[in-house]
């Protein structure tokens, strides 16, 4: 059960770039650091973390034909002036998080509630984009304790509800 920064280069399906790359196109983030979340049954979600570490957590969902380096476009200036880290997370099948078998708004809920539990978060905002919106909305019904807050940008769902 780790959380490993390890990986040195971000893959998705769309691109293929090194931390050395992102931070030349988008003109760097403190703190930036990417790797896999492992899951207690197993499973892995990939994600990039940028930010102040002990500032308030913000967790970017992204839209579909994307990955958590979408959250690259929010500006470091917002982060300094609001104190935030940014966690991006892949959602399964996207990326280098493999997909998962019974996957489901429910399900991904529940499992997320084990990366709050292990970021140790006690409270936090969702910012979805495009259809992320329906992940973030499932995430947030799940944990009302734990999310303060969704703000969603463009937001859409999906064509149909996966089974």
């Amino acid at each position: 059960m780790g959380c490993g920064t390890s990986k040195r280069t971000f893959s998705s399906k769309y691109f293929d770039i090194s931390i050395a790359s992102a931070e030349r196109l988008f003109g760097g983030r403190p703190n930036l650091a990417a790797g896999e979340y492992d899951l207690e049954d197993g499973e892995l979600l990939q994600y990039i973390r940028f930010g102040y570490y002990l500032g308030r957590k913000l967790f970017y969902f992204h839209d579909s034909l994307s990955s958590r380096m979408e959250s690259l476009w929010i500006p470091p200036a917002f982060l300094t002036e609001h104190r935030l880290e940014v966690i991006a997370i892949n959602r399964p099948g996207v990326g280098g998080s493999p997909p998962w078998e019974h996957l489901n708004y429910q399900v991904y809920a529940e499992k997320f509630g084990q990366i709050f539990r292990r970021l140790y978060v006690s409270k936090c905002h969702l910012l979805a984009v495009g259809s992320g919106a329906a992940w973030a909305y499932a995430v947030a019904e799940a944990h009302p304790d734990i999310v303060a807050g969704v703000i969603v940008v463009s937001g859409v769902g999906p064509p149909r509800h996966p089974k």
